[in-house]
């Protein structure tokens, strides 16, 4: 192989070094300079970003602080009106539990009478539905029409065990 000949080493290093040169030269006044004005505009357009980045971090900080300000005397106004509502609610309450333990006892037997009356009528609407119900049930599931009396009779005995 001729490269590996010692004669021909002085002109390869020879030749090596020039187109070296002419590489490093050309690399250097050529090709870097738009490389490194692109690096640099873009390092200068990175740190711009970066104050206003910081500049509405500390703006921000000034809200958050203004925001809690607020917050905190809007806190305080409405533990004040808290305080004065139950004052307030404390003193009525006494007075509408007189007023209501008065017309309660009034209107207690009357109601009594009254639910009574109501009850009686609600277990005789709840025993009808009942019956419906039932049969429907027997008429679905057993295809039987079950006796009515019997439903009935069932049924009068359930109320006067719930009724007790």
């Amino acid at each position: 192989m001729p490269q590996f000949e010692l004669s021909w080493f002085p002109s390869q290093i020879f030749w090596l070094v020039v187109c070296f040169c002419i590489l490093y030269w050309t690399i250097s006044r050529i090709l870097l300079p738009p490389v490194v004005r692109v690096m640099k505009e873009r390092e200068q357009k990175i740190q711009s970003v970066l104050r206003q980045a910081d500049e509405l971090n500390a703006q921000v900080d000034l809200l958050i602080q203004t925001r809690h300000k607020y917050l905190n005397k809007a806190q305080e106004k409405s533990d004040e009106i808290i305080q004065k509502a139950h004052e307030e609610i404390t003193n009525n309450h006494i007075l509408q539990e007189q007023h209501f333990l008065n017309v309660l006892k009034s209107n207690t037997a009357k109601t009594e009478k009254e639910l009574n009356a109501k009850r009686r009528e609600v277990c005789s609407h709840l025993k009808n539905i009942t019956i419906q119900f039932l049969e429907i049930i027997f008429k679905t599931i057993y295809h039987v029409h079950p006796r009515k009396s019997s439903i009935d009779k069932a049924m009068d005995a359930h109320l006067k065990e719930f009724s007790k």
